[in-house]
């Protein structure tokens, strides 16, 4: 084993301090700049407050380890530059659904808005240069030139960020680029111009970098179509072209939604409306059947997959359903049970103790008989965050309905999502209508049923398996799915109702949260379940994963999905819900 000298704790120990250093001066910047006290940087991310702004421009990711102070800078230099320039729910609702596109059109805002940088602050301008050319360097060494796609990424860049600024490309790579210059230069000459025209102007640049981002898209699954092969999927042209020590940040799922920790607040529209919800449109609402949203032979292949995952695990199937049965039947007494030796005085049997004083089986007692009436409902966040638990939680809901079937206990599997990223229609209408202030929920909302409470788990194991289909999950707005969760089952007969819900963190959804203000949803599914906590009724309970949900539900547990799931995990939540039961 290799152990550091006195000398190298020291020098690790001081660079460590100076990274510190300068993240704190790259958040001093970012603040007085835009003059707001609640943006910070926490290691290489940026936050508001205690939620995570994404930066999906792929020359401003910042890596701690590789970046110079005068990068770092640039970075702040440039955030800056974006807060100034760009109406962000104006951007939102221009988002194109294909994400090579989206890549492409995020590329091309923030080299839009470093553009515009002020004359007269040239420090700035240095500053974010510098930060390309360091960023075109890396992405140079390591190696994702050698590929088609990533050639094609980088001339991309270079070639705008040149054209924008009045600058020379990156001279060390300036032959790389030639001969892939020249061949896409007929096709994107116009687009190339049009930007140019119109760098002040965010929506008519905003025309011709999404006819780019579109051409680009097509380029790239032309270079990966064979003639007798069939068309590569996004994810794996982009294998092709992933550097281990280089994020190029394609997939924006990851942080799209949740961020890593609860941020609850006040929300200022919130109180100006007098706590009332409010919602633009819900012309575009669904509430969609999972197999109908899935491929039968997708389903099929899911399913197959579920199966083999469930074998894995180790868990006791009839002991959890004689859990479930013991903690939500309910006694009824349909009969009596005759010569027993305690209990009411049977009057028919008095002759047997004449004729026998020593005969104890006089008695008779009423026969209990344990009745499940019981519905249990889970209701899943299905936003981006969630993709990477996405296998777990079926795993899960799929044992739990196949236990409750076997102890008589019927289950409902419900999730919800958006229909669309970045506010979809709704927030179009919005802004063709002027921006009316406070509008409210701002998205298409999509409720999607997995398992309706009438079927038992073999009719809708097939559609349970739907909730490993991740690309249906985009955003979320959680107290409305509530409410909807909710009313289902109040129309239900049994007599106790359990409502679960399974979330890794706070409402999010952008377009609203732009409209609005951050905390809106929030303060909105706060409310809700306050409401619904309070109903005699109803139980309501929340599953946070790897999540302290406190801040929302009375009643939560945290569950672990990191790990293959076993018994401990369900005895969790079982001891949640027995903690509630009258």
């Amino acid at each position: 084993m290799k152990y550091l000298s006195d000398h190298d704790e020291t020098t690790a120990q001081t660079k460590s301090q100076q990274q510190q250093k300068a993240i704190e001066l790259c958040g001093g910047v970012v603040r007085g700049y835009t003059k707001d006290a609640s943006l910070y940087f926490r290691g290489p991310f940026l936050y508001h407050n205690q939620q995570r702004v994404p930066l999906y421009a792929c020359h401003i990711q910042s890596d701690l380890v590789q970046d110079s102070f005068v990068a770092l800078r640039g970075v702040a230099d440039s955030i800056n530059l974006r807060y100034q320039f760009t109406d962000e729910a104006l951007h939102h609702s221009l988002l194109p659904d294909e994400r090579l596109e989206r890549f492409m059109f995020e590329l091309l805002e923030q080299l839009r808005v470093e553009s515009l940088v002020p004359e007269t602050y040239k420090g700035m301008r240095s500053n974010m240069l510098h930060r390309f050319e360091e960023w075109s360097l890396r992405y140079h060494h390591s190696g994702l030139t050698e590929s088609s796609i990533g050639l094609l990424i980088y001339v991309l860049a270079q070639v705008c960020w040149s054209r924008f600024n009045n600058v020379s490309v990156t001279e060390e790579t300036e032959d790389l680029l030639e001969a892939t210059r020249a061949g896409i230069s007929p096709m994107i000459g116009k687009q190339l111009y049009g930007m140019k025209q119109n760098l002040t102007d965010q929506e008519k640049f905003a025309e011709y970098a999404l006819q780019l981002a579109k051409q680009f898209n097509s380029m790239v699954r032309d270079e990966n179509q064979d003639e007798d092969e069939e068309e590569k999927d996004v994810d794996t042209i982009l294998e092709e072209i992933e550097a281990p020590e280089f994020k190029l940040l394609i997939n924006f799922d990851e942080n799209d939604e949740h961020v890593f920790m609860i941020s609850s607040g006040e929300s200022k529209s919130w109180l100006e409306n007098d706590a009332v919800y409010s919602i633009f449109t819900t012309e575009y609402d669904k509430i969609s059947q999972a197999d109908k949203l899935v491929r039968p032979m997708q389903l099929k292949a899911l399913r197959s997959h579920l199966d083999d995952s469930i074998s894995k695990q180790g868990i006791n199937m009839p002991r959890l359903a004689r859990q479930l049965k013991f903690l939500f039947a309910t006694p009824e007494y349909d009969d009596w049970n005759y010569a027993q030796e305690q209990g009411y005085i049977d009057g028919r049997r008095l002759s047997q103790l004449i004729a026998s004083p020593t005969e104890k089986r006089i008695f008779k007692d009423r026969r209990e008989r344990p009745q499940s009436d019981c519905v249990l409902s889970f209701l899943v966040d299905c936003s981006g965050s969630m993709k990477q638990h996405a296998a777990n939680v079926a795993i899960m809901l799929d044992v739990f309905a196949r236990a409750a079937d076997l102890s008589g206990i019927k289950t409902e599997i419900l999730g919800f999502t958006t229909g669309n990223w970045s506010g979809g229609k709704p927030m179009k209408e919005w802004i063709k209508q002027g921006r009316p202030k406070n509008p409210g929920r701002l998205n298409e909302t999509n409720h999607i049923i997995y398992k309706d409470a009438e079927q038992t788990w073999k009719q809708a194991r097939n559609s349970i398996s739907g909730l490993m289909k991740v690309d249906l999950f985009r955003e979320g707005v959680d107290g409305e799915a509530i409410t909807w969760a909710a009313q289902r089952l109040l129309k239900r007969p049994e007599q106790k109702k359990i409502l679960t819900v399974i979330s890794d963190g706070s409402p999010m959804d952008s377009a609203t949260n732009i409209a609005n203000d951050p905390y809106y949803l929030d303060n909105h599914l706060k409310d809700v379940i306050s409401n619904y906590e309070q109903q005699p009724d109803l139980e309501i309970f929340g599953l946070g994963v790897e999540l302290d949900l406190s801040v929302y539900y009375r009643n939560y547990t945290i569950l672990h999905l990191d790990d293959n799931l076993n018994n401990a995990t369900f005895n969790d939540i079982l001891k949640m819900w027995q903690s509630r039961m009258k």
